[in-house]
């Protein structure tokens, strides 16, 4: 069971006719990112690219969340599972704060 309160994945990525990037989920807008005219704000091409790339790792988030629940509820025992679990276990914090 998904008790998650953000917009279900998965997530696309998305550029509009100025080339500013964006993240929609469920046909509805995630997060916008700066450039292209969006915001008010004109990036150069490297600018566009970095925004880009940020929307693309945005868009990764829900199966990002979803590989570090199922991390965290692994059977392993170790000390190297534990400390992993751990590791997963404080990022999911994060994203539930």
């Amino acid at each position: 069971m998904n008790t998650s309160k953000h917009t279900s994945g998965p997530w696309r990525v998305g550029v509009n006719q100025h080339g500013g990037a964006h993240v929609v989920g469920d046909d509805q807008l995630v997060c916008q990112l700066p450039g292209g005219g969006n915001c008010g704000l004109e990036l150069n091409d490297a600018g566009k690219a970095h925004s880009l790339a940020d929307a693309h790792l945005i868009a990764a988030a829900p199966e990002l969340v979803e590989a570090l629940r199922k991390i965290h509820m692994s059977q392993g025992q170790s000390e190297y599972a534990l400390y992993v679990k751990g590791i997963a276990r404080a990022a999911l914090a994060q994203v539930q704060a």
